[in-house]
Parts: C-alpha cells; sequence; structure tokens
C-alpha cells in the first residue's frame, strides 16, 4: 500500500469511527480506535454484555470474494469479541455485494470511497449531536477536522474511550481553552520551583492535552511513564479543582511525596495526605505537620493492620467526612483493600471525581503485586519525558518499550556507569565517593542525592555517614591562592584571559612569584572560615593584579565544590554548570560572593535518611532508598544497586528516573544482568 492510499485508508477509518460514535442510535459505552490488542480491529465498541469488532477496508480496485472472505476470518480469529463486521467502502463485485456476512462477521452494504460525502455526514452528525452547543458562525466542517484530529491522537495512545469522555471532549474542543492562563501551570507551582531556583511555566502539549481532557470527568486513571509530569498534573489538577469550589484531596502512600504534594498545592484548600496519616485522620489519631512527622524512618512496606482499615471505614462511613474530588498519585502503591475505604471518601461515590495517577514499572512499595483499581471511564496515556535530560533519559526510556524520545529542551545531561567488581564496603564506599565527586562536575553539591537499593531504611545502608570531602585537607586560603597564582600565571605570561577556562591542577603547590601575591599569603588567616579582613584583602590583591587588565566578564553565579583535596570554582548559568573563564573568576573574587559561598560544613559527609526535606535546605549529601524518593527528583542521582534483592527492576526504574541531568549508576555484574542494558 502506497503512501497516499494509508493516508486516505486511516481518514475513511477515522471518519468512519465518528460517524458511528455520533449515531443516536448506538448505545456504546467504550470505543477503542486501533485496538492494541489485535492488528485486525480498527475499532471496538463495547455495549452492556457485549462487544463489536470492526475492520474498516477501503480501495479505489474492486474489492474482490477472496480477498474480502480472507479478511473475514482474520478478523474473526483475531478478536475474541461477541460480534464482528466488516466495513466496505470502494467499488465491490456483485458477489461481494450479496454477501451479507461470512462466518460470524457481518458486511453491510458496501458504501461509495467518497471523502467529501463522508465528511459531509459526519458534520451532519455533529450538527445533531451539539444541537444548542454549537455557535453560530462556526463552520461545523473545521470542528469535524479538528475531531478526526484529537481521535487520531488518542489512537495512538491506545485510550479505551469512554462515551461521557467522547461527549466530554467533543464540547471541550468545541469550546476550547478558557484562556491562554489555561496553558501555564498555576501559581503555586510556579512559585515552588521559583523557590529551588527552576523555571516551570508551561505544561506541555500532552500534559495540556490530558488536564484538558479531564473536565467534566469522573473516574479517570492517567498511567504515565516516569518523568512525564504525572505528580505535576495530579497537583495542577488539584489546584483548578480547588479553585473551582470544589472540596478536594490528594493522597499518596509515601509521607515524602505528601510533602512535596503539599508544596506543591501551597497556598490552595487543598488537603494532601498519605494514606496512613489520612487513616488517623478518620480515626480522630492527631497529626502532625509533614515536616514534623515523627514516626521515621519511614518504609515502603508500611502497611495499615485489617482492623484499622475497618475501623476507620467505620468511621468515614458514620462520619459526615467526604470530599467532592480525590486525586490519588503513585496509585500502583496503593493496596486493592484500600480503595474501598478511599471511594467511601467520595461525597457522591459515582457522581464525584476519583482521578489516579500510576505507572506500574515503578511498583516498589508493599508487599503485594495486586494492579488492580477501581472502575474508572477512561484510561489516558502519557509518555513524553519531560524531567530527564537527553542522556539520563536514553537510560529510563530502556525499562519502557514504547517510550518516546526526550523532549527537545532536555538536551544534555551526563551518564556514567561503573561495574563493582566486588562488594566490599572498601570497595563500595571508594566507588560511590568519586562517583559524587564526579557528579558535582554537573550538579550542584546540594542538587545531588545518593539512592540505594540495599534496603530499607537508608540508615542502614554502608554509604551512611560517608566522608566524601574533608574541610582540613585544603581549605579555603589554599583554594583562593590557588585561583589567584593561575591569573598571575596569565599576567606574567601576557596571555589574553577573557576566554579562556581554567582551573589549578589537581596537585601540587601553588607557586606565587609577584609580591602583591606573597604579600597576600602572609596576611590571610588560618581561621576555617575567612575574616572581614580575609575578605577585603583579597578583594584588594585580585584588583591589584588586574589593574592593567580590561575585565569585560560580569558577575555570574559561581560556588565553590569540594575537590580531590581541594575547593574548585563552578559557574552555573541556565541549569549548566562549568568550568569558569578567567575573567569571570577575577570579578567573583573582587566581590564579597567568593566568601559567602564557601562551604560553611566543616565536612562533607553523607547522611541517611529517609525524610524529605526542601532540597536547598540540607547541609550535607542525602541518602535515600528509591520508595523513600518515590515521585521525587534532584538534579543529580548516585545510585548504588546493592546486592541482589526483591524487585531490583523497579527500583533501578524509579532511582534512575529521578535524574534530571547527571546520573551514575554502581552494581556487580550480577545485579546489572537483571536490568534492561543501561549502556
Amino acid at each position: 500500500m502506497g503512501g497516499r492510499e494509508a493516508i486516505r485508508g486511516f481518514s475513511v477509518q477515522f471518519l468512519f469511527a465518528l460517524i458511528r460514535a455520533t449515531d443516536p442510535e448506538e448505545r456504546w459505552e467504550y470505543m477503542t480506535i486501533e485496538h492494541p490488542g489485535s492488528e485486525s480491529v480498527d475499532v471496538l465498541f463495547e455495549y452492556s454484555g457485549r462487544k463489536l469488532a470492526v475492520q474498516v477496508k477501503s480501495t479505489e480496485r474492486v474489492f474482490r470474494k477472496s480477498e474480502v472472505q480472507y479478511w473475514a476470518e482474520s478478523l474473526e480469529r483475531s478478536s475474541t469479541a461477541d460480534e464482528y463486521e466488516l466495513a466496505l467502502f470502494g467499488p465491490v463485485t456483485e458477489a461481494v455485494a450479496t454477501a451479507r456476512q461470512i462466518g460470524r462477521v457481518r458486511i453491510p452494504i458496501p458504501q461509495g470511497l467518497d471523502l467529501a460525502a463522508l465528511t459531509e455526514r459526519a458534520c451532519r452528525r455533529l450538527e445533531r449531536f451539539l444541537g444548542d452547543d454549537l455557535a453560530p458562525g462556526i463552520e461545523t466542517e473545521l470542528v469535524a477536522h479538528a475531531i478526526l484530529q484529537k481521535l487520531q491522537s488518542l489512537a495512538i495512545s491506545g485510550v479505551r474511550l469512554s462515551r461521557s469522555h467522547f461527549e466530554t471532549l467533543i464540547r471541550v474542543w468545541m469550546s476550547g481553552p478558557d484562556s491562554d492562563a489555561d496553558r501555564f501551570f498555576s501559581s503555586p507551582i510556579r512559585e515552588h520551583f521559583e523557590a529551588l531556583r527552576k523555571t516551570v511555566e508551561e505544561l506541555t502539549a500532552e500534559q495540556y492535552h490530558v488536564i484538558t481532557a479531564l473536565r467534566g470527568l469522573t473516574r479517570v486513571r492517567v498511567e504515565g511513564t516516569a518523568g512525564s509530569g504525572k505528580t505535576l498534573i495530579a497537583a495542577e489538577r488539584a489546584i483548578r479543582l480547588d479553585c473551582a469550589g470544589l472540596k478536594t484531596l490528594v493522597l499518596c502512600h509515601s509521607p515524602n511525596l505528601a510533602i512535596h504534594l503539599s508544596s506543591l498545592t501551597s497556598q490552595t484548600e487543598v488537603d494532601v495526605f498519605d494514606f496512613d496519616s489520612w487513616m488517623n485522620l478518620l480515626l480522630g489519631t492527631e497529626v502532625a505537620d509533614h515536616a514534623e512527622q515523627d514516626s521515621w524512618p519511614w518504609t515502603g512496606y508500611a502497611e495499615p493492620y485489617d482492623k484499622t482499615l475497618s475501623a476507620a471505614l467505620t468511621t468515614l462511613q458514620r462520619s459526615g467526612i467526604r470530599w467532592d474530588a480525590i486525586i490519588v498519585d503513585e496509585g500502583q502503591d496503593i493496596r486493592s483493600d484500600w480503595w474501598p475505604l478511599i471511594e467511601s471518601a467520595l461525597r457522591h461515590c459515582q457522581h464525584s471525581q476519583l482521578t489516579i495517577f500510576c505507572d506500574g514499572r515503578q511498583k516498589v512499595t508493599g508487599t503485594s503485586d495486586d494492579d488492580s483499581y477501581p472502575q474508572t471511564d477512561s484510561v489516558f496515556q502519557i509518555s513524553r519525558n519531560c524531567r530527564n535530560a537527553s542522556a539520563v533519559h536514553n537510560v529510563v526510556r530502556r525499562f519502557y518499550v514504547y517510550a518516546p524520545v526526550s523532549d527537545d529542551k532536555l538536551r544534555g545531561g551526563e551518564f556514567q556507569l561503573t561495574l563493582l567488581p566486588n562488594q566490599t564496603t572498601k570497595t563500595v564506599t571508594g566507588a560511590v565517593k568519586d562517583a559524587v565527586l564526579q557528579g558535582l562536575e554537573f550538579v550542584e553539591w546540594n542538587q545531588l542525592v545518593i539512592l540505594t537499593a540495599e534496603g530499607e531504611p537508608a540508615t542502614a545502608s554502608v554509604l551512611n555517614d560517608l566522608l566524601i570531602w574533608d574541610s582540613t585537607a585544603a581549605g579555603w586560603k589554599t583554594a583562593v591562592l590557588h585561583y589567584l597564582s593561575v591569573v598571575e600565571y596569565f599576567i606574567r605570561s601576557e596571555r589574553r584571559m577573557n576566554s579562556k577556562v581554567f582551573e589549578p591542577p589537581k596537585s601540587g603547590r601553588y607557586y606565587p612569584v609577584l609580591s602583591t601575591l606573597k604579600s597576600l599569603e602572609r596576611s590571610l588567616s588560618c581561621d576555617a572560615q575567612p575574616t572581614s579582613d580575609d575578605v577585603m584583602a583579597v578583594q584588594l590583591a585580585t584588583q591589584q593584579l588586574t589593574r592593567k587588565l580590561k575585565i569585560k566578564a560580569e558577575l555570574r553565579r559561581m560556588q565553590w565544590i569540594p575537590g580531590q583535596g581541594y575547593l574548585r570554582l563552578r559557574e552555573y548559568a541556565d541549569g549548566a554548570v562549568r568550568v569558569p573563564s578567567a575573567d569571570s573568576v577575577v570579578q567573583f573574587l573582587m566581590s564579597h560572593e567568593w566568601a559567602e559561598t564557601l562551604p560553611r560544613m566543616q565536612d562533607l559527609k553523607v547522611i541517611g535518611t529517609d525524610k524529605y526535606l526542601p532540597v536547598m535546605d540540607q547541609s550535607n549529601i542525602r541518602l535515600f532508598t528509591p520508595s523513600s524518593f518515590k515521585g521525587l527528583e534532584a538534579d543529580g542521582i548516585v545510585m548504588y544497586l546493592g546486592s541482589v534483592n526483591h524487585r531490583i527492576v523497579q527500583k533501578s526504574c524509579v532511582g534512575l528516573s529521578r535524574a534530571r541531568f547527571f546520573l551514575h549508576v554502581l552494581g556487580s555484574r550480577e545485579q546489572l544482568a537483571r536490568l534492561p542494558k543501561l549502556k
């Protein structure tokens, strides 16, 4: 089949689906276009108690009986539907024209292959369907083409479309967005990321499609790959429902994810709880603020007792506590016997809104493999990555057969893999220490997180309390003199500095020659942090060294990071980390910021914790398990796979997908063999 014939065939198929779906005599409940379970089924209609599988064929040639019989037999073999239909568009032989059924496959009277006529029929059906909702001056043909495009996008994702969903979508597509503001995240979400010095403004096209299509729907499940933005969509939906006056509850399993969701929905009336805390609320037990809970360390295997669930359900049924809308994030971690309690909290069980966000590939918590969910009207599939830079996403996508490429805006990134020859404490800690120091070349130290799949809690890990950098090995004084000695070298060799990138050698001592630098070395104190006199002395010395130079660089945001025995400078701009130019270093040392950005801790350690805090508030490199860091993210992730353990594939999928820009994986050959090929 040529390209022209293929395009015409798809056009006929989608026009047929639209005409049939808007037929007032059709009482279908669900429709799936391009059913993923069979190549022969173009449209699957589900009615009350029966299914109809339809194959649509079109041609400018003449349909012959032999090929029609072959298609009918293939259709019947390929599907377990109750009824079958072969819809033909084009000229036919007399034998085909008189055939009404082949086997169990019904063959309606063939129709002419006239796209204009089919489009006209679709327009008339839409006019009858929309009735008074069709605004004056609207070209029905344009509406029909727009709806056909939307149906094509849903077919690509294999969406099982409910009738109520279909009707709502048509009216949404007719009305369009309320304003351009609909394409932007709400202010609480934007402000959350601004506090982390990150920019999150506009929804991706896929996210916008989902958040728009959810309008008016009651029971929906959104399945998405890691990094597709499920948590952001969940928070955005909660905020919009709250703004519409609906009492809204957001639930998840992990207390850490609940803290994150609370931050995303701040300044609203949205209620956010992890499941255990929510049950305590229902039972009248005092619940501490998320950030002040004392029941740590939390593990992914925390489950309420059956009697506690029963008591909570009884209390809920007797009380008047209800919500108009409930949103569940990471729904794959909710046990099947928890759902009745959640559904009972809806004000109207069938008419209130229940939205579930999930990804079965990320099920790492609990002891149950049960993936059952409450009955939903529609299922959405989202997979466009909007978190991981391309180097990271190329690893993450190996866990998903159908995951698309990363967003064009998320280029670059860094992925590294270390094969551990053995798993002795010395080997593991040494390799992780090197991985952290390498990671600091790409991300800020307080944006780097270590994940361990050894087991729970993280405080039991061999990496807990690991010393990454000892501040006594090389302090601020050595670092400043190192950089100024390089500036001095440029001056003495009469080389241009403006675009040169440089840093001091990784070993050895600086060798000051000019009197200005020698004098500075003698005047600086040996305190742990520079005094005000030290700050002024460095500024003056830098000015004197460079007074005859024309420095063009602007003052950029820079920070000292630990190195192999010494401090180094890194420049941060547009989400990237790079070695600064000589001009930038000079401007930095002439400002007071060189002292303000020095690490304030005496040592940089790995601290095991399963309690989430805002990233910028930490004072060490934090260590989590994959289940406790689920739903969260960091600029850089170092992941140790541990020894052979339960659900290593799911844990790796979760852990690796948390990284935005930098990812370093460490594991044994045995562990890596159980995963998709990472590199």
